[in-house]
């Protein structure tokens, strides 16, 4: 807390928040992504396929759920759960969609990789772990740099575009065959 300061703000009820909060978009958009999350988990891997009931049943009401709580936060009055301040400037919305590509890529690598080092190169579940270290320590290691560079220059816009280049070089020889 020494660090961090934040503006100061009235507190509120927790009455008032339970009034005003939006249930209906929390009560769509939570089952939505579990049973959308839960029917891609388990379709094509082995136990059932992509057309059994059992994916089905989960991705389509999913789905559903995910748009019914979309079209909720869309038109509610209540507080929402995703503000629509967040989507109304393009650099902000830019930033929101490069995150969800960056999480998409670099989760599905750190992912696959442990696979990769035990089926394909042989190694043991420990040494697998050892041969992610350069990946966790170099994200870990430039996420500490970059936000100091940021923070004294007060620009994020390059980090940005050498992280994409840095991402795309690093994830290229995985397409190689």
């Amino acid at each position: 807390m020494v660090f961090l300061k934040l503006n100061p703000v009235e507190p509120v009820k927790i009455s008032e928040v339970v009034q005003t909060f939006d249930w209906i978009g929390l009560g769509l958009l939570v089952p939505g992504v579990v049973l959308f999350l839960t029917g891609l988990a388990s379709g094509g891997n082995g136990q059932y396929a992509w057309t059994s009931g059992v994916v089905l049943g989960t991705l389509i009401p999913g789905i559903l759920c995910l748009l019914a709580g979309v079209t909720n936060e869309i038109y509610t009055k209540r507080i929402q759960l995703l503000p629509r301040r967040l989507f109304k400037t393009r650099t902000t919305a830019s930033l929101l969609f490069m995150i969800f590509l960056h999480g998409f890529v670099f989760t599905t690598g750190i992912y696959y990789m442990p696979l990769y080092f035990q089926s394909v190169e042989g190694s043991s579940a420990m040494m697998s772990g050892v041969g992610l270290l350069p990946a966790s320590a170099t994200a870990g290691v430039t996420a500490v740099i970059t936000g100091i560079i940021v923070a004294v220059t007060g620009d994020y816009s390059w980090c940005l575009w050498i992280g994409w280049i840095f991402l795309l070089l690093g994830n290229s020889p995985s397409t190689q065959r």
